[in-house]
């Protein structure tokens, strides 16, 4: 059997010395120091119920952090509550960077006036591979390929009509939330013709051109 790694629920508490939360315990020194638990994935909950218990952006190199706020946001929008869709694009990306776009389901650009909508629960966004805007840690550009995320938090299917050629000629899904697996389909789709996303769910397409 594989590992691929460890999540650690309420890491904090494995973290303090004495009282405090500290970075550099004896808890992080023997994770690090282990040949084992050095080269796998390590995920902690960063927080606890005790005193200065919320880490999140604060655990060492090595570790990923599961974001209790980025969790409720992303929950809460796919759940569909009310005015939830400004607070999910912070938390999802950046919003005004050249390598991301905003969609309505008709396949328009988002305005600044759709984000306050209250009725605004579902979107398509471009994440553009080709102009990503940190290099690696070499220094050199990073290119990866360019999807479409589809965002359904209605309570019912809905059709998104994909955008103009300019984002993408044509279009194969990757990923479906819906779907009992996920597989990659032969299927493509082109600019401008729709695809339905079933309520509450999500579906990735990736650029085929």
């Amino acid at each position: 059997m594989h590992v691929d790694g460890f999540r650690f629920d309420l890491a904090s508490a494995l973290a303090r010395e004495l009282h405090a939360v500290d970075r550099l315990s004896g808890f992080f020194d023997l994770i690090h120091q282990n040949p084992a638990m050095s080269r796998v994935k390590l995920i902690a909950e960063p927080w606890d119920v005790g005193e200065g218990g919320y880490q999140v952006g604060n655990f060492p190199p090595l570790w990923s952090e599961w974001n209790g706020k980025y969790r409720d946001t992303i929950r809460d929008f796919v759940r569909g509550a009310d005015q939830t869709l400004a607070e999910f694009a912070s938390r999802f990306a950046i919003r005004g960077q050249a390598d991301i776009g905003w969609f309505k389901p008709d396949g328009t650009e988002m305005t600044e006036g759709d984000w306050g909508q209250s009725f605004a629960k579902s979107l398509g966004v471009f994440l553009n591979g080709q102009a990503i805007a940190h290099p690696d840690a070499r220094g050199e550009r990073v290119v990866d390929a360019s999807f479409y995320a589809l965002f359904n938090a209605h309570h019912e299917p809905l059709a998104f009509t994909l955008p103009t050629r300019d984002w993408g000629d044509r279009w194969v899904t990757v990923l479906d939330t819906s779907a009992p697996l996920p597989e990659e389909t032969d299927r493509l789709v082109k600019a401008g013709e729709q695809v339905q996303v079933r309520d509450r769910s999500v579906m990735l397409l990736r650029r085929a051109d």
